[in-house]
């Protein structure tokens, strides 16, 4: 069972994050939401539980979300979560190396981990963008789908 281990001094697990609608099938790494399947083996598996690392460490603890869909011949993985104190003008830099937001006071960390999954993200032949509100912080990453380039 992969784990993460947040800000909160506790375990997470990835069946504590998935609620009953998103279904993860551990042996053959694949996520599935409405009929919408993610293989997530290799970069994939990884870029989520960095995504899910994040959202653990620079949310509030109150929710995590993690959807999948198909757009068009892509799919997308989001992970939100709850919490968000990144200001508008912050958000350009969020996928910097180095670069930590205003969050981030009183947190642990490096200011690597969206860097790195941005690079996990092309890698895979695949983007990654964010979006915050006064209440939600956002990443989304598409997948192209076989035969399609973006």
């Amino acid at each position: 069972m992969a784990k993460i281990k947040g800000i909160f001094k506790r375990r997470y697990s990835l069946d504590t994050i998935i609620d009953g609608s998103l279904t993860l099938n551990k042996e053959s790494r694949t996520l599935e939401k409405n009929g919408v399947k993610l293989d997530l083996t290799g970069k994939k598996y990884e870029l989520l539980l960095l995504l899910m690392e994040n959202a653990i460490k620079y949310g509030d603890g109150h929710s995590i979300e993690i959807e999948i869909s198909e757009e068009e011949g892509y799919r997308l993985v989001s992970v939100k979560n709850s919490g968000c104190t990144l200001s508008d003008m912050e958000l350009p830099h969020i996928f910097d190396s180095f670069w930590r937001g205003s969050n981030s006071q009183n947190v642990p960390g490096s200011g690597l981990g969206l860097s790195i999954c941005r690079r996990l993200a092309n890698k895979i032949g695949g983007e990654i963008f964010a979006e915050t509100d006064e209440e939600w912080f956002q990443v989304t990453v598409l997948f192209c789908m076989a035969g399609i380039s973006i």
